[in-house]
């Protein structure tokens, strides 16, 4: 088990038992008083997510309703303890095995240890707590209860959990990729994976050498798909779509269900071939949808599907406009840039490509991150620009960028001398294309035409940033990619890291204006 989800002793004993705990001392009038309560968020593991304390009931986080962060391995705690249902905000954190946020918001009953797919699965339902133990035995996870399953730690079922969570998370991601509402696909998925396991007779449909797992597949994506907008698939490609996500989709829940573990099968959880297959296809044209469904049915569906950096090289535009490479372990361990200044470097560049079916034809969206800190934490500069498109080059390989109509850049940048400024929680829209630039050589951050941004925005504070980019000394980098399986040219994964984007004058950092979770480039560079 990754050491990313072992959770402290105490919280194990927590989840056992209950998940409320106290820190009042007992009295002779009844039990000492609930003073907190403790719960983990699971899709697999989610951490930076935020959870809250659903006070009225709506589903909402409103204004006065307690509301946390979950930790490294998913873990929160309110305090005082929360006695209604828990919910999370959809879209925040990222899951440890996906590197994403959670299309959905999960819910769970107020008490439950456990907020997951599953908890939210029974919550919409409708059916009695047995009704529902009925239904998960016939997915592969018999004797359990939802309200404290934690399927990271249940080695013998995690395999049908992780098969489960691929289904309704791939499902969702299609509906997305349309322009479609990821969280009613979700819910709408549920709702069909539910109806379809009561109807069904066998026992359990990951056992079934039949058609009972194709079947679930397909009624889960007929109800998510009908919520795509008529415009964009018509109810015949909507049909299409759900026969092309049954082979597909259900052939890759059968292999993660094969792996056991959320470790093994991290390949196939984050294979989004299925999604890309889909958008290449003529959804109206039946022999189209029938290569499809035979592509999915194939070996290269099963195949791993990633973004990676190639050849491990990164390129430093100078201000000479002379371009020099760097492998990403040089980058690790320092650059030696004495002779010129960050203000004067021109890009950052990072060759990428992609593996055939790791990107949907119309590209997939991604947030990115930059941070430049100096080492004894003296000067700070971070900036987040979200709604960045990449798409795969289909004779290529190569991957290309640009910048969405309605994204957003974040900024904020700290002195010496302790002097902020920054966009605050708004960030700004209007956007110039240049900022990044998509070539032969790789995606580039154009860091000229950020600080141009930036001086426009703050004319009044042009001689800090201008004292800012040209400092001296040794400075920590960290580049962050949210919502991407961006690994190394052999196909092993970076670091995980994070980026949250500060607000001028407030102490706390932690929810900042921004946040950026995935994975991390990180290095040193001495000017």
């Amino acid at each position: 088990m990754s050491p990313l989800r072992a959770l402290p002793a105490a919280l194990l004993v927590a989840f056992g038992l209950t998940a409320c705990g106290g820190g009042g001392s007992a009295s002779s009038d009844g039990p000492a008083p609930t003073t907190s309560s403790s719960g983990v968020l699971v899709d697999d593991r989610v951490a930076d997510a935020t959870v809250f304390c659903d006070s009225n009931g709506n589903g909402n986080l409103d204004e006065g309703e307690a509301s946390v962060s979950t930790d490294a391995n998913g873990a929160f705690t309110f305090s005082p303890a929360c006695t209604a249902a828990v919910v999370s905000v959809a879209g925040t954190g990222y899951d440890l095995t996906l590197m994403k946020a959670p299309k959905a918001k999960f819910r769970a009953h107020a008490g439950s240890a456990v907020v997951s797919p599953f908890t939210t699965m029974w919550l919409d339902s409708g059916l009695t707590l047995d009704d529902f133990k009925a239904v998960l035995a016939k997915l592969g996870l018999s004797g359990i209860d939802p309200a404290t399953f934690d399927p990271t730690l249940d080695g013998s079922r995690a395999g049908s959990a992780a098969a489960v969570m691929k289904i309704l998370n791939d499902i969702a991601d299609i509906v997305e990729s349309t322009g479609g509402d990821p969280q009613a696909a979700f819910q709408a998925a549920v709702a069909g994976l539910v109806a379809k396991a009561q109807a069904t007779s066998v026992s359990n449909v990951f056992d079934d050498t039949g058609t009972a797992l194709d079947d679930l597949v397909e009624e889960a994506s007929k109800q998510a798909f009908a919520t795509v907008d008529s415009s964009v698939w018509s109810d015949a490609a909507k049909a299409n779509a759900a026969k092309i996500a049954r082979d597909g989709i259900s052939t890759l829940a059968r292999t993660v269900h094969g792996r056991g573990s959320y470790d093994a099968a991290h390949d196939d959880l984050n294979n989004g071939s299925v999604k890309g297959i889909i958008s290449e296809t003529d959804l109206e044209d039946a022999d189209r949808v029938t290569e499809a469904r035979g592509r999915c049915r194939g070996g290269e569906a099963r195949q791993p599907q990633y973004v990676y950096a190639k050849d491990d090289q990164f390129t430093i535009v100078g201000g000479d406009s002379v371009a020099t490479s760097y492998s990403l372990a040089q980058f690790g361990t320092g650059i030696d840039l004495s002779s010129t200044t960050l203000g004067a470097l021109k890009q950052l560049i990072l060759p990428v490509q992609a593996k055939p079916l790791a990107l949907p034809r119309h590209g997939d969206r991604i947030a990115l991150a930059l941070q430049v800190e100096q080492d004894d934490g003296s000067r700070l500069l971070q900036v987040a620009l979200d709604r960045v498109t990449l798409r795969r080059d289909s004779s290529t390989g190569v991957v290309s960028a640009s910048i969405g109509s309605n994204a957003k850049l974040y900024f904020y940048a700290r002195s010496a001398s302790g002097i902020e400024i920054g966009t605050g929680r708004n960030g700004f829209t209007d956007l110039d294309a240049s900022l990044l630039t998509s070539t032969s050589s790789g995606i580039g951050l154009d860091l000229q035409a950020l600080a141009t941004k930036m001086k426009g925005k703050f004319p009044a504070d042009t001689e800090l940033l201008d004292k800012l980019l040209t400092a001296k000394g040794t400075f920590k980098v960290r580049l962050v990619v949210g919502e991407l399986d961006l690994r190394h040219a052999d196909a092993t994964r970076f670091s995980v890291g994070r980026v949250a984007v500060k607000i001028p004058g407030e102490t706390s950092s932690h929810r900042g204006a921004y946040r950026v979770n995935g994975t991390a480039v990180t290095g040193t560079l001495t000017f």
